[in-house]
């Protein structure tokens, strides 16, 4: 009986306290828990290991041995940390050995300036050389650093590989490259077949130059419809100059039915995008009154807006509302300031104003040598306005020695470019016998074309060539007629003239 407890208990002290599945002969233990440390550093010590064995390789001038342990140090993977020199060294290895992709990740060095000093020059032969061996990748990037230092015809060769590839980048640049005769020939239907490739692709931008392809009938037959189509898709692909473009149709009424409230909707879609012209556009509205109700306040805001994007019409815009205390409070000071800097960024239109301010002594003290210089500014970049205006400064000497042929040039640009009154100036001059120029019949046709134009002057003063007969028949009826529709215009010296012919 003693023995028998005592076996009992002797087999109940060898029973584990788990449970046991059966068959598996005790082998189901618990395992003592791991440290996490040590499995880390065992994780590294083999990382090490594997990296001193790819070096050994490398060393051996294994190329892929030599890729790893490059890309190892340059992303700080593999047991080491990262170091650009070091990866710098390796790639350079592999590209001595032709390497296609250690030149192409080397090129990328020196394009950051990653372990090397920035050097594009070097980045580009290497990518050229990249691509020259068959990397697809390399073309592009070879192509946009030519791009960017304007070797286009080198970039164009680029370029179409990639494109070839059906790299998008690529064919939306091309487009861009045949539309302006960059690196060779301009033209306009291979250009149109580029972009129509990204556009299917649904870019945006893209999608805006086919619709200004239908719309101009350049690249493919002009077809208004198609150009709707393609604009409504790159507006809704999120495109703000599609969008503000689209506005100008419904504000309009051009492809679409005239619709103000749909037009200022896209054209705050695009403002609301931080794109100048739309915010311009807005501001333009507002001020105008046009599609909602006017309110300068409003209008200023959105001037600043565009202004503080650096849009030259925009900042020329503020110095308006300045000078005229439209939207903010008057500050003739900070007008200036706006239209001088609008003119620095090359607006005409703000160099015509400071010309017109030095000549009347307006907001800045009088000075008629500062004001012929704005003006010549802006007639270098064809303002008509002020072309008139430097003729006339010519004609007169206000601020320049007077020189007729000169002025008798400028009047005659400025009225071929459109301007009524320099039609008006051309009459005037001819009709004198001040500048040894009298030319009567000359002096008819220009008031005739300014007549035309609905021009007062024009009407006033060829109604008294009729009624004088100065290069022209007498004719009181045509006078008479001519006299009455300046005078319908506001002319006051037309009616009074009227007057004396009912006398």
């Amino acid at each position: 009986m003693k023995l028998f407890i005592r076996l009992l208990l002797a087999a109940s002290l060898s029973t584990p306290l788990y449970a046991q599945n059966e068959g598996d002969g005790g082998l189901n233990q618990l395992k003592k828990e791991e440290d996490p440390e040590e499995v880390k550093a065992e994780k590294e010590r083999q990382l090490k290991e594997q990296m001193q064995k790819m070096e050994e390789e490398a060393e051996k001038g294994n190329r892929g041995a030599i890729l790893e342990v490059g890309n190892n140090y340059y992303y700080g993977r593999g047991g080491v940390e990262q170091d650009f020199k070091k990866s710098v060294y390796w790639y350079q290895k592999g590209a001595d050995l032709n390497s296609r992709q250690c030149q192409f990740n080397l090129a990328g060095c020196y394009v950051k300036g990653n372990g090397v000093d920035p050097d594009p020059d070097k980045a580009l032969e290497l990518y050229m050389t990249a691509a020259d061996f068959g990397l697809q990748a390399a073309n592009i990037n070879a192509a946009q650093l030519l791009d960017n230092m304007k070797k286009y015809e080198k970039a164009r060769h680029y370029y179409t590989q990639a494109a070839i590839l059906n790299d998008a980048r690529a064919q939306k640049k091309l487009g861009h490259y045949y539309q302006n005769g960059l690196g060779g020939k301009q033209n306009h239907k291979i250009a149109a077949q580029f972009y129509l490739s990204v556009a299917k692709k649904g870019d945006g931008d893209s999608q805006l130059k086919i619709a200004d392809y239908y719309n101009n009938g350049l690249g493919f037959k002009q077809d208004y419809q198609e150009s709707m189509r393609w604009l409504i898709l790159a507006a809704d692909n999120e495109s703000p100059e599609a969008q503000a473009k689209l506005g100008y149709c419904y504000i309009n009424g051009l492809g679409v039915k005239k619709d103000s409230g749909i037009g200022f909707k896209w054209y705050n879609r695009a403002a609301e995008k931080n794109y100048s012209p739309a915010q311009l556009a807005v501001a333009n509205c507002y001020a105008t009154g046009r599609a909602v109700p006017y309110n300068p306040k409003m209008a200023f805001q959105w001037y600043m807006k565009a202004a503080k994007l650096k849009n030259r019409q925009a900042i020329f815009n503020v110095g308006a509302c300045y000078a005229t205390g439209e939207g903010v409070e008057k500050d003739e000071k900070k007008a200036l300031q706006h239209y001088k800097k609008s003119a620095e960024m090359g607006f005409n239109a703000a160099m015509y104003t400071l010309g017109v301010l030095y000549q009347t002594g307006q907001i800045v003290e009088k000075n008629e040598t500062q004001s012929v210089a704005w003006f010549q500014k802006a007639t270098r970049l064809e303002h008509v306005d002020a072309t008139r205006e430097l003729g006339l400064c010519f004609l007169f000497g206000k601020g320049v020695t007077p020189n007729m042929s000169f002025a008798k040039s400028m009047l005659s640009k400025a009225a071929n470019q459109g301007s009524s009154a320099a039609m008006v100036d051309l009459g005037l001059f001819y009709s004198s016998d001040k500048y040894n120029n009298q030319d009567l019949k000359k002096s008819f046709e220009w008031f005739e074309k300014a007549a035309q134009n609905k021009e007062p002057d024009g009407s006033y003063y060829l109604g008294l060539a009729y009624l004088e007969g100065k290069g022209v028949t007498p004719n009181k009826k045509y006078a008479s007629l001519l006299l009455r529709e300046a005078a319908n215009l506001g002319h006051k010296k037309a009616l009074e003239a009227l007057n004396s012919m009912v006398k």
